[in-house]
């Protein structure tokens, strides 16, 4: 008898992968919204759970959208219960503010952070360890999310796309996996039809959908989606998915040995204005959330940056002006972000407007950014919180 489709197995190892590294019984939950993608994960990462017990939960979130989806979200939450899941779903309401696209993007994750932290394991020291969250994203999601990086023009940070690992995004202290990030659209379609899945079609991210961005132009990831990327792949050939994909993992290896060096150089600059704490560890351990998440802060590093953030960051300009202008620059935002700043809001300009205090001989000069004020005074740049 004929063994699973070579895509399905695949599949599974990479669930399998995941969960090795997981203590036997874990609980995880999965982010499922119906789509190919989730639908694929769920019933992967059930083949993959038995060998190490491993406890699953989903969460289906329903954005009230579209006058089917409550519907739709009960339909799936019933197929994953039928699979042994414990499925729920989560009602969420969409106001004003980062636009839809945004504002979904930012309820669903604060869903999937508070149902991660309900199903967690409480530690010898009582407090609750959030449960490992899985997402459905592929090798398509992230050449959009790479191809959106160029768009913006921020550099190989904002190039790298979405890590494998890290936390999950704008809740730092909630660690998340992305299986299926090597994968493509195409496979895990073909996934779904070998395991004779009905994934859910959702209209909304199409470019007819109701979603529309401020103009009234299709959202930049669907319009990417539906009209770049398959012009681009006639232009460049049908392997353009994959190479972006491959572009960011690539780039996500060097951008965490420059940041590393980097938080080396701040706490060095930092020990060496009597401004780094007493006991503070001198080494750090970085994030790949934060390395590829521009809009999280740091909170998830465990090492010393935490016990500098929201204080003032002050430092010698000469000693940092003998690097580099690429560790220049990640020095600049890391006490940015130490300081308090909103790391979603800093742009390219801040950080050559930064760069130029630090090489100038300027004295007195100061910068408004997002959430701090800095300036040079004299050799020293400082930086200080501006939230109320």
């Amino acid at each position: 008898m004929a063994g699973p489709h070579r895509l399905v197995s695949a599949a599974r190892h990479a669930l399998a992968a995941v969960f090795a590294d997981l203590p036997i019984g874990s609980p995880v939950l999965l982010a499922v919204s119906g789509g190919p993608d989730s639908l694929a994960l769920a019933a992967s990462a059930c083949y993959a759970a038995r060998e190490r017990a491993i406890r699953l939960y989903s969460l289906t979130v329903d954005h009230g959208i579209r006058p089917e989806s409550a519907a739709e979200a009960a339909a799936v939450c019933q197929q994953l219960r039928a699979w042994g899941i414990e499925a729920d779903i989560a009602k969420v309401q969409l106001g004003v503010g980062d636009g839809p696209e945004g504002e979904a993007r930012s309820a669903r994750y604060a869903a999937l952070a508070a149902r991660a932290e309900q199903i967690g394991v409480v530690q010898n020291d009582g407090n609750r360890q959030p449960a490992l969250v899985l997402l459905g994203h592929n090798a398509n999601d992230q050449a959009e999310t790479v191809l959106l990086g160029f768009g913006r023009g921020a550099g190989a940070r904002s190039v790298s796309g979405m890590p494998f690992r890290g936390s999950l995004p704008l809740h730092s202290e909630v660690s998340m996996c992305r299986p299926f990030l090597e994968f493509t659209r195409a496979e895990i379609e073909k996934i779904c039809m070998e395991l004779h899945l009905q994934p859910v079609e959702d209209p909304s991210n199409k470019p007819s959908g109701p979603w529309k961005a401020a103009d009234g132009s299709p959202l930049r990831r669907s319009a990417l989606r539906h009209q770049a990327i398959p012009v681009l792949e006639e232009i460049l050939g049908p392997g353009l998915v994959p190479a972006l994909a491959r572009t960011a993992k690539l780039l996500q290896a060097d951008e965490e040995v420059l940041s590393g060096q980097a938080e080396k150089i701040l706490l060095q600059l930092l020990a060496k204005s009597d401004k780094l704490p007493s006991g503070a560890d001198n080494s750090l351990a970085i994030s790949s959330n934060f390395l590829a998440a521009p809009d999280n802060l740091p909170m998830g590093l465990d090492s010393s940056l935490p016990a500098i953030v929201g204080k003032e960051i002050i430092f010698s300009c000469a000693d940092l002006a003998v690097y580099p202008l690429a560790l220049r620059r990640r020095v600049l935002r890391l006490a940015f972000l130490a300081a308090g700043g909103r790391g979603g809001e800093l742009v390219y300009s801040h950080l050559a407007e930064l760069d130029k205090l630090v090489l100038g001989r300027e004295n007195k000069i100061g910068i408004d950014l997002p959430g701090v004020k800095a300036w040079r005074d004299k050799n020293s740049l400082s930086f200080t919180s501006q939230s109320k």
